[in-house]
């Protein structure tokens, strides 16, 4: 989750009320339903709850709980599995989740999350292609219905003027497909879940797996992705894996100009946005990293050649960055980000919230077999301290040896 989003994860108050609810074992319970509606939802709303502490030690005290996650990423449906990678994203945050997740085969995680991947593409690059034939027909529709309106004399030169600008309006709105409906789940949607996963789990394992799995493959489209999202854990990857140690060169990305041109364009529009955040740092780092290396210059060269913007950056002010003569990342010293030069993975910060990593003290813990509660006020507190809660007799009464001798003295 480090390095992706512009604003820190935290926990909303109305997830928490709604935790105290007894949500969690409801949303569970609804993810094993023969009814895919209700499986969606129900991983929907685990997805965004499990930022909350609380909510993923819930689902590790379920004995059903990690059976119950490799199921959910083992659906066809993309509607499933674009919430259960969400949810997996915030379960990995958490030591005690990790060998469950990172245990999945068959196959592993990392392949989940590329193949979704490849499909959402695909299920874009179909759906593109099926708008700009309707936008071309509809185009050609348009101008014949125009030219008869001229040949026949019906129409004004002011209503032909504004005829032509809707028909250049139509054709100039190339990205209409791409709105997400809030009907029905959406590919970039899924793409940017994927990035954010794939980052996370990048922390975890070994670069030359993630190579061998198409890491840098999907880095390479999705860092041209109009979804936002997905740009800097796109980023994070490849330099997580250039930090531990993993040389990326030019053969192992499928178009090392396009992924330099997209990346200095991603630069560009935050600084014309005047957006200075983790996003930034981390584009930059990875830039002048690829900029240092002998092999990736001609590449430079030749997209230095695009337009005087990209000559800039290359002439000058990734240079500029690596001599020290310049360094505009000091802005970002309040992120306590790791120096390009540091071979860890996991000493950056994280955005998400503290929040994030404490248990609310919402639902209570059973003092002997330290289980939660899966909702509010069902456990008992000790009635002499009031201090201490219990799941039931029997554990308050195997308690009662040492607790005894607490009891009612603070």
């Amino acid at each position: 989750p480090r390095m992706t989003l512009t604003s820190p994860v935290s926990t909303g108050q109305l997830a928490i009320k709604m935790l105290a609810k007894g949500v969690v074992p409801l949303l569970l319970e609804g993810s094993r339903s023969q009814h895919p509606e209700v499986v969606a939802a129900a991983v929907g709303g685990l997805g965004q709850i499990s930022r909350i502490k609380d909510c993923r030690t819930l689902l590790l005290q379920d004995p059903r709980g990690k059976e119950s996650v490799r199921e959910m990423l083992r659906s066809k449906n993309g509607r499933v599995v674009s919430p259960a990678l969400l949810l997996v994203t915030h379960l990995l945050w958490d030591e005690e989740w990790r060998p469950a997740i990172l245990g999945i085969q068959d196959p592993p995680l990392e392949k989940i999350i590329v193949q979704w991947a490849a499909f959402a593409f695909q299920k874009n690059l179909d759906k593109a292609v099926e708008w700009r034939t309707c936008e071309k027909r509809a185009s050609k529709e348009m101008e014949q219905k125009i030219m008869h309106k001229v040949q026949a004399g019906v129409v004004g030169n002011l209503q032909l003027v504004q005829e032509i600008k809707e028909l250049k309006r139509t054709r100039e709105n190339t990205l209409e497909w791409m709105e997400i409906d809030k009907y029905e789940w959406h590919p970039n949607i899924l793409i940017g879940r994927c990035a954010l996963s794939l980052s996370t789990l990048n922390h975890l394992m070994i670069a030359q797996h993630m190579a061998q799995v198409g890491a840098l493959r999907f880095v390479s489209c999705v860092i041209d992705s109009p979804n936002e999202d997905t740009h800097a854990p796109a980023a994070g990857v490849v330099r997580n894996m250039q930090a531990s140690g993993f040389p990326l060169t030019t053969t192992q990305v499928p178009d090392p100009e396009h992924l330099l041109y997209a990346l200095i364009y991603r630069i560009e529009q935050l600084a014309e946005h005047e957006i200075h955040d983790q996003r930034t740092f981390v584009f930059m780092t990875l830039i002048t990293s690829l900029y240092s290396q002998q092999e990736w210059q001609p590449y430079f060269r030749q997209v230095a050649k695009r337009d005087d913007v990209i000559k800039f950056y290359v002439d000058t002010l990734i240079p500029s960055i690596q001599n020290n003569a310049a360094h505009p990342l000091s802005s970002h010293e309040r992120f306590s980000s790791p120096s390009p030069s540091l071979p860890h993975r996991r000493q950056s910060s994280s955005i998400r919230n503290q929040s994030c990593n404490e248990e609310t003290g919402t639902l209570k813990r059973c003092n002997t077999c330290r289980k939660m509660e899966v909702k509010a006020k069902v456990m008992k507190a000790c009635s002499r301290c009031h201090l201490v809660y219990y799941c039931g007799r029997e554990c308050q009464k195997l308690d009662w040896k040492t607790h005894k001798k607490v009891c009612g003295k603070e």
